[in-house]
């Protein structure tokens, strides 16, 4: 029997942009395995942290240095880069972009004249301590360069540069993505700037003024799950001073925390656990299976029972017993191990008898938050309140009952904003329209109920198609657009018993479901999903310590 009123009451008693001025140089930044590049004359960077080339002699300034050998343990080495026009022969360095660990090297000064500017430092690590300044460049007949920025959070100094022309300055864009990520889009705004662009930009001749730049995030495939970097934006907003570079870094030091892992919740250890994507490409031997991470939620008798992710990677986790829903930042999702989180944002449930078990939570476009009571009510909250906690008790605004409702197990929104929610009591799976969801405690008929016996997960498959699971071991494919139940384009089963509860896919459309009865994680392949009929699973992650598996669902995307 699935987690109807008697189950229910056990767990409660263990309770382009257009440049409008200016012009652009546009510059890759060298990815961190990267040596610099080559250049004519002097001396080529050391490897390592790429020390100083040496520019050779000239009137009109001095020449690049070869590239920087590689350097060791993934620090890569950068060229030199020689003085600019104006000055005898100058010195300058350039520290190396980045190497493997993720760490990152600072820009040198660029040479005005006949000393160059030093070198920008580097910093170990994510997050680690912040890079040295760039120095400035020494007049020699010419605007003289001015002091770069120190490193910060992972990412270099930015050395100094040669003013531009008179009452005008430079700003310069360094752009360093993670590896194997994807592109990423670069707002830069101000004064006589509105542009958009993906790799690192020198923008010379530009009014003096502040500046803004805004970053993307950069995805990092994975034929399971991707990771998201979001982006670390350093040294802006910039303001351009005549005759002066200002200087932004844009980074990506670390992933999202909750991103690159399947996550499940367990109905009846009460806890949360997420699986990382190298976990899930092949098959395992049985008591190898641990989750890579376990959240239990501070508080007494607390059963985590669904969880979903708001735009901001946040976790909202839900509780069966008190009927709460908590708030896990993103910040927090990123640990291994088994961990106690105590949540930011602790959401009361609204004063009905009915409001104990959350079974499911789901966002709609306007990111209102809506949970799911196994006791039959669905409730909304709207973002704003969602910003402090509201306990014991909260006021929703509003909370959606239905003579429908009978053991409800899963809830979520199609594109147009339609919620599907699934009863598994009654055997029903049905859909309101947005507009039906705006009443409170008044009893709301479907605008579509399908016959689907023991219904259990919900999710939309690459398809279009409505997927949804049952306790009897089946999966079926149906058309959401038909307001009676439609004969299902696909329809499986999984032999063995496992009692089947929440459904996803993953990037290579594989399909994953868990297991209530034996707390299972098992993968279905996309090739066997073209046809109907029983269906071994190509994977499954037994004695993972999950007792009885309810919802799952992977990262969300950016």
């Amino acid at each position: 029997m699935r987690i109807g009123t008697t189950l229910m009451l056990a767990l409660v008693g263990y309770s382009s942009a257009v440049a409008c001025g200016g012009s652009s140089e546009v510059q890759m930044a060298g990815d961190p395995e990267d040596g610099g590049e080559a250049g004519s004359g002097g001396k080529g960077g050391s490897g390592g942290k790429g020390s100083a080339g040496k520019g050779s002699g000239g009137k009109g300034g001095g020449k690049s240095g070869s590239s920087g050998e590689a350097g060791q343990d993934g620090k890569g080495g950068s060229a030199g880069q020689g003085g600019s026009a104006g000055g005898s022969a100058g010195d300058t360095s350039v520290a190396g972009i980045g190497g493997q660990d993720g760490e990152l090297g600072g820009f040198g000064g660029e040479g005005t004249g006949a000393t160059g500017g030093g070198s920008g430092g580097t910093s170990a690590g994510s997050g680690g301590t912040s890079g040295d300044a760039g120095g400035g460049g020494v007049p020699a007949g010419g605007a003289g360069g001015v002091p770069g920025v120190a490193g910060e959070g992972g990412a270099g100094g930015i050395g100094g540069a040669e003013g531009g022309a008179a009452g005008l300055g430079s700003l310069r864009v360094l752009v360093s993505r993670p590896p194997g990520g994807s592109a990423v889009e670069v707002d830069v705004n101000g004064p006589s700037l509105a542009e958009t662009v993906d790799r690192s930009t020198l923008f010379s001749d530009v009014l003096p003024g502040e500046y803004a730049v805004t970053a993307s995030a950069s995805v990092v495939p994975h034929p399971v799950v991707s990771s998201i970097f979001d982006a670390r934006v350093v040294g802006a907003p910039a303001t351009v001073i005549g005759g002066q570079q200002a200087n932004v870094s844009v980074v990506y030091p670390t992933p999202r925390g909750g991103t690159g892992r399947l996550w499940a919740t367990d109905i009846l250890g009460g806890k949360v656990s997420a699986f990382d994507a190298a976990r899930l490409t092949g098959s395992t031997a049985a008591g190898d299976d641990p989750a890579d991470l376990v959240i239990t939620v501070s508080g007494s008798s607390r059963v985590a029972s669904a969880i979903a992710f708001d735009a901001a990677g946040n976790a909202w986790i839900g509780d069966c017993g008190r009927g709460d829903v908590v708030m896990n930042p993103s910040s927090a999702l990123g640990d291994s191990g088994a961990i106690t989180e105590t949540p930011s944002i602790v959401i009361g449930p609204p004063a009905e008898s009915w409001a104990t078990c959350v079974v499911s939570i789901d966002f709609d476009a306007s990111g209102a938050m809506y949970a799911t009571y196994n006791r039959n009510g669905v409730v909304k909250w709207t973002p704003d309140q969602l910003e402090t906690s509201a306990t014991p008790n909260s006021t929703p605004a509003a909370f959606i009952r239905s003579t429908h409702f009978n053991s409800l197990q899963d809830a979520l929104f199609d594109a147009t904003g339609n919620l599907w929610v699934s009863s598994y009591t009654n055997g029903e799976v049905m859909m309101f329209l947005p507009s039906q969801l705006e009443t409170t405690n008044t009893d709301v008929a479907p605008t579509a109920t399908w016959a689907i016996p023991e219904a259990e997960g919900l999710v939309f498959g690459p398809d279009g198609n409505l997927w949804i699971s049952t306790y009897d071991n089946h999966i079926a494919a149906y058309d959401s657009t038909s307001l009676t139940i439609p004969t299902p384009s696909r329809s499986i089963t999984v032999p063995g018993g496992p009692g089947l509860w929440g459904i996803g896919f993953d990037e290579s459309d594989n399909l994953w479901a868990t297991s209530f009865n034996f707390g299972t994680v098992l993968r279905i392949d996309a090739a066997d999903l073209t046809t109907d009929g029983a269906k071994t699973p190509a994977l499954e992650l037994t004695n993972n310590g999950i007792q009885q598996g309810a919802v799952l669902l992977f990262n969300p995307g950016p």
